[in-house]
């Protein structure tokens, strides 16, 4: 619970402060407005209380994105707080490595799996080689230990 809380509260901070920024700038660039600024919404209300009309697709845009900044701020801070960060601290790692296969791994020779089939049948065939040696019968090796045998016995009936 504690880390949810934590988590949450790192990823909030840091999203909000990225994402003032980035809108901060859009909106300056784009229309010349600071939302952060008192000045610029004393500026709207002015307008707003002298019978000021939304007109043109630019005054809607520009409204939109005025009534855009929240909602997108919560929908980035939820999209962020479930992205698995060790996979973005990582990201310039794995870059790196996909770069360097992309360079140098096309170049390099590759094994064809078409040659594991001529040493599967290698093997069989060794296999059918070995089984086709029976090992030697050894027929006077019997013979002496029957004699061996025999001797003993007697030996033990005296």
């Amino acid at each position: 619970m504690i880390g949810k809380l934590f988590k949450a509260s790192v990823v909030g901070i840091i999203w909000s402060y990225i994402y003032i920024f980035a809108t901060e700038l859009l909106l300056y660039y784009l229309w010349n407005f600071d939302y952060l600024s008192p000045q610029d919404w004393q500026t709207i209300n002015t307008f707003w209380e002298h019978g000021g009309v939304i007109k043109t697709g630019k005054d809607y845009l520009f409204l939109l994105s005025l009534l855009l900044i929240v909602p997108l701020w919560i929908v980035g801070w939820k999209y962020l707080y479930h992205k698995n960060y060790l996979e973005i601290l990582l990201w310039p790692i794995n870059a790196y490595n996909r770069y360097i296969i992309n360079r140098y791994g096309n170049e390099s020779k590759r094994i064809l799996l078409k040659n594991i089939g001529t040493s599967m049948k290698i093997e069989e065939e060794m296999k059918q080689k070995t089984e086709a040696i029976k090992p030697i019968e050894w027929k006077e090796a019997d013979k002496v230990r029957q004699a061996v045998s025999e001797k003993i016995s007697s030996n033990q009936e005296q």
